[in-house]
């Protein structure tokens, strides 16, 4: 008996259209279109592009009237390949950030990233926290001083009863907790830094066993397949790197093996 892929309704022999949806009806729910994502039009046309340019069969946008929103379908059997070339394209577009026009509807599984957000550089995190402290120090310095310059007469503004308690007090207030988080930010980034000498060497030794492992034989044969296209082998040696690095040191966690990945690949394959 047909049935209907979107609305998992069941037809008499005969009809080959959904009467609620207009979708083409399928031998077997385990048959026709899945669901990936849901959102704007135009950013589903963009993703069933790339799709299609790495040889995903007819994706397809519907529009869902009953929850008002677009949803892009491929063939069952072009699931699994779909999901990991749509995490590529994320990656791509986003630079690992969520898009708000771009959401996932399928299982848990199915997600691109495993781990909440990217791992981020903690040489990166160290100088964000040292502008900032700069910046917190700086402006709760000259407000301090602009205060005490204002009190003895040096700016000439007149002030006077209630008002000059006010201004003295919030605004003291305020410059001196800018003062205190620029020391913690300061103290933050000291700490962030020496972190991030520790994460540079690990990464320096990760990549290193990689560029190793990359030139022995085993490897080379295991990615020697001129069919695949170059997303395809990118798929291929990025799947093979994790699952090395992961038995290499079972107690890095996904989202750093990713980073060191990112870092490497062009490295490790800039001559393929």
């Amino acid at each position: 008996m047909p049935w209907c892929p979107n609305c998992k309704n069941e037809y008499k022999e005969g009809i080959t259209v959904c009467a609620d949806c207009g979708t083409t009806l399928v031998e077997s729910l385990d048959e026709g279109k899945k669901p990936l994502y849901f959102g704007t039009e135009e950013a589903l046309t963009n993703m069933a592009d790339f799709l299609e340019a790495n040889h995903i069969r007819r994706p397809e946008i519907r529009y869902d009237e009953t929850e008002d929103l677009y949803e892009l379908y491929v063939d069952g059997k072009d699931l699994e390949v779909s999901k990991k070339a749509l995490s590529v394209y994320l990656r791509q577009v986003s630079g690992c950030e969520e898009k708000e026009e771009i959401n996932e509807i399928a299982e848990d599984d199915c997600k691109p990233e495993k781990e909440t957000g990217c791992y981020e550089d903690l040489a990166k995190k160290a100088e964000d926290y040292r502008t900032g402290a700069n910046t917190l120090l700086g402006v709760g310095a000259l407000g301090l001083v602009a205060l005490i310059f204002l009190n003895v007469g040096i700016i000439p503004i007149s002030l006077t009863g209630y008002t000059k308690v006010l201004i003295n007090v919030v605004m003291g207030f305020l410059f001196a907790l800018f003062v205190v988080l620029g020391i913690l930010s300061r103290k933050t980034y000291k700490q962030l830094k020496k972190q991030s000498v520790q994460e540079n060497d690990r990464k320096q030794e990760l990549q290193e066993w990689l560029e190793k492992q990359v030139k022995t034989e085993t490897f080379l044969q295991e990615m020697n397949d001129s069919s695949l296209t170059q997303e395809e082998a990118y798929f291929k040696r990025t799947d093979r790197l994790k699952s090395m690095l992961k038995e290499y040191d079972d107690t890095l966690s996904e989202n750093f093996i990713e980073y060191v990945i990112e870092e490497c690949y062009p490295l490790l394959f800039e001559q393929s």
